[in-house]
């Protein structure tokens, strides 16, 4: 009975297309180059879920005496989109080595890994950049897989300092002048809007029932002057004047440092009266004045008459 031989996964598939569909003929667009069999053994492409109504499949490859270049096309029934290319030293290579590949761009979710076999019969179907169609090339189904997109973790930080992360439920909650909102999917894309609107829930807590209130106009400007980006107005002293804000009296005290009044309140209060007193007795003594010059008048008369 002769002996039953199984020949390993990878090895098998040297001898035939997969992972080509067994109906594509992996000859290039002229008609010159054809895949071998053993150039690719195994492939496995990770992709989202709206990618599940077109084909991958091996959009080029650029063959030269010392490296191939592989590329991964998907075709949308419309486009043939590039994806991804996988570089194959030959100096470097080993059979069955993995080689990892990604999409970039808005195809960042299509990840995968091609598994190449012996690269000598590449070398002997010339040097050249090769283009395929769909049909010759397209990837068999059972290496494609679907894969559902998820959020592992979120890291919170302040500037550069990381301050949190959470691999839990995470959730968003609109501060002031926040607003949020779901946009829902768009293509390969779903998304949660943050719009900075003023006024957008701006709310205080009141201290006396604890219940919500709209917060009070506010001040915008003074003297026509608006705050900056953070709403600060700075008001700034010199060398004679200085600005002391009182943070716990809700107070700004401004100083002269240079001048300095010569009496108090009580001392002009005594000075006013003083005047009053003056005023009302200004009458007499006009009243003195006047009879001291009549009565001089008169002795000078007196006098002038006897001599």
């Amino acid at each position: 009975m002769p002996l039953a031989v199984n020949l390993e996964w990878l090895n098998a598939n040297g001898l035939r297309s997969y992972p080509v569909c067994e109906d594509g003929d992996r000859t290039d667009l002229s008609g010159a180059f054809t895949i071998p069999n053993d150039l690719i053994v195994s492939m496995q492409i990770s992709f989202a879920r709206s990618y599940i109504d077109g084909y991958f499949y091996i959009k080029s490859v650029l063959s030269y005496s010392d490296f191939c270049s592989i590329d991964i096309g998907y075709h949308d029934g419309a486009n043939e989109i590039w994806i991804a290319s996988v570089k194959v030293d030959y100096s470097q290579h080993v059979k069955n080595q993995y080689y990892q590949f990604s999409g970039s761009g808005e195809h960042h979710a299509i990840m995968g890994n091609v598994c190449i076999s012996s690269v000598e019969n590449i070398k002997k179907e010339g040097f050249g950049n090769f283009t395929f169609s769909v049909a010759s090339t397209r990837i068999e189904p059972s290496c494609l897989y679907v894969s559902i997109p998820a959020v592992k973790a979120v890291e919170v930080y302040s500037g550069s300092q990381l301050v949190h992360v959470e691999s839990d439920v995470l959730r968003l909650i609109a501060g002031e002048n926040i607003k949020l909102s779901y946009v829902g999917s768009s293509g390969n894309t779903t998304g949660i809007r943050i719009d900075a609107i003023s006024g957008e829930n701006v709310k205080a807590k009141d201290e006396c029932n604890n219940a919500i209130i709209e917060m009070l106009p506010c001040i915008k400007t003074i003297n026509g002057v608006g705050p900056d980006d953070s709403g600060n107005i700075d008001i700034v002293g010199d060398e004679c004047i200085k600005v002391d804000p009182k943070i716990l009296q809700n107070q700004i005290e401004l100083s002269d440092l240079c001048s300095s009044s010569c009496c108090g309140c009580d001392e002009l209060e005594d000075l006013m009266t003083g005047l009053g007193k003056l005023k009302e007795n200004e009458q007499s003594i006009m009243d003195s004045i006047q009879a001291s010059n009549e009565l001089y008048a008169k002795m000078l008369s007196t006098l002038t008459a006897r001599y």
